[in-house]
This record gives C-alpha cells, sequence and structure tokens, in this order.
C-alpha cells in the first residue's frame, strides 16, 4: 500500500459508492484556553502563546489526525512549538479536561458537531476562545485533504460570540460496488422515507432531510453514487 500525508493511503479506492450523504454536519474546532485576545489562529501562535501547549486525542483518532493537518497547513509545526517552548500532547478526553482545568493545556483541536458533549463541558468550566483559522487554510484543507467548510454559528458553545469559518465533514453511508442496485435501492428508501424516527433517535441528526440536505449531490458524499441509490433518487425527481 502507498503512504499519503501522515501515513494515510495515497492511492484512491475505485469501489466505492455513495447511498446517502449528508446526514450531519461536523466541524474541525480550534479552541484554546484563556480569552481577551483576537481569535486569528496564526497570531495567537505568533503574538499570544508561542510556546502553547497543544493538546490532542491519541493520534489514530480523527480529531487528532485533522488537528495535524490544520497545524501543518497553517505552518505550526510541532519542532517549532517545542522549540518555542511549548509542547505537543496527545492522550484522552480525561487528559484534556485536566490539562485545561490546570492551566497545563492551551490548545485542543477536536472534531464536534453542534452540542457536542465534550466540548459543551470543556466550555462551561474554562473560560475559551475559538480560534479562526485563515481563508489560505481553508482552502488548503480542501485541496490538500478533501474537508469541505462550514460555519460554526455563534452561540454554539459557551463563550463562543463570533460565527467561525472552519473545515467541516459530514457522515456518508457507503458501499462497495459488490451491493446490488436492488438492495441500495431498498436502503436508502428506507431510510429517505423514516426520517422522522432518525431524527428523533439523535439530536446531531435533527436537521437530516434526504431532499433538503441534497443527499444525493457526488460533492456531498465525496464518492461517486450507488446506480440503486441514483434509481430512488431519480424516482423522487431530484436528479435527472
Amino acid at each position: 500500500m502507498n503512504e499519503g500525508p501522515k501515513g494515510g493511503r495515497s492511492e484512491p479506492f475505485d469501489n466505492l459508492r455513495g447511498l446517502i450523504g449528508g446526514w450531519d454536519q461536523y466541524y474541525l474546532v480550534p479552541m484554546v484556553r484563556g480569552t481577551g485576545f483576537e481569535n486569528d489562529m496564526a497570531n495567537y501562535f505568533k503574538d499570544v502563546k508561542p510556546d502553547a501547549n497543544v493538546t490532542l486525542l491519541a493520534r489514530g483518532s480523527i480529531g487528532a489526525y485533522g488537528g495535524e493537518q490544520m497545524l501543518d497547513v497553517a505552518d505550526i509545526s510541532q519542532e517549532s512549538v517545542e522549540a518555542a517552548g511549548g509542547s505537543f500532547e496527545f492522550g484522552s478526553w480525561d487528559m484534556v479536561k485536566t490539562r485545561f482545568a490546570s492551566g497545563t493545556g492551551d490548545v485542543f483541536i477536536q472534531v464536534a458537531t453542534r452540542g457536542h458533549p465534550g466540548i459543551t463541558e470543556l466550555a462551561t468550566q474554562n473560560q475559551l476562545t475559538f480560534l479562526q483559522p485563515s481563508g489560505d487554510v481553508l482552502a488548503k484543507m480542501t485541496e490538500l485533504y478533501g474537508w469541505g467548510e462550514a460555519t460554526l454559528p455563534a452561540g454554539t458553545f459557551s463563550g463562543q460570540d463570533k460565527d467561525v469559518k472552519l473545515p467541516g465533514t459530514t457522515t456518508t453511508l457507503f458501499s462497495s460496488t459488490n451491493m446490488s442496485d436492488d438492495l441500495a435501492y431498498t436502503i436508502v428508501k428506507t431510510i429517505c422515507e423514516n426520517t422522522e424516527a432518525l431524527q428523533n433517535a439523535h439530536k446531531a441528526l435533527s436537521d437530516f432531510d434526504c431532499e433538503k440536505n441534497g443527499v444525493w449531490r457526488e460533492d456531498v458524499n465525496g464518492i461517486p453514487m450507488h446506480e440503486g441509490a441514483l434509481r430512488y433518487f431519480r424516482e423522487r425527481g431530484w436528479v435527472q
């Protein structure tokens, strides 16, 4: 297997097909302990806290993976932070909460939905600033790693008084090309015609709607659509 950035696979899987995308909205959220300064991410590491203690969840988690991508794109390397007297630490949620509570952790980056319990707790128990990556960083996150762009509305978390544009992603249900068209059709039909049950089951799915969310669009799924799924979407008139 060929390896890409951070040890990931560099060659695409050509046998994957989308069924339904746009289930929810995730944000890659950079937050720092403290207030009273601008929320510009580049300025934070340059002038506010160049010796920041960066905490991330364990390597292999999407939050840590995305956090390292964002910092690398912003030219904020582990080496430069450590050279300035800061640190990088990978661990658990309990580690992050302990570091922020004790003042030994300054930065945390994590993938989250609105209402994310861990970040809600962190923001309630600490004064946080939610950092804004530059437009160039957002564009490179899309170009290099396939992240979308999404706006985390002001007031989503305690102390977040501004909208923040962030790398974003969504959940996609997909299959391999081995799935039959009939089975793919049945799965998609069942989901799209029973969305109320999904909305009631999980807060993160409260806005899920097949028609409004454009769940059939290839740019939402990130991969080509399954022919069985497209058959249902054509029946509904959403795809020509």
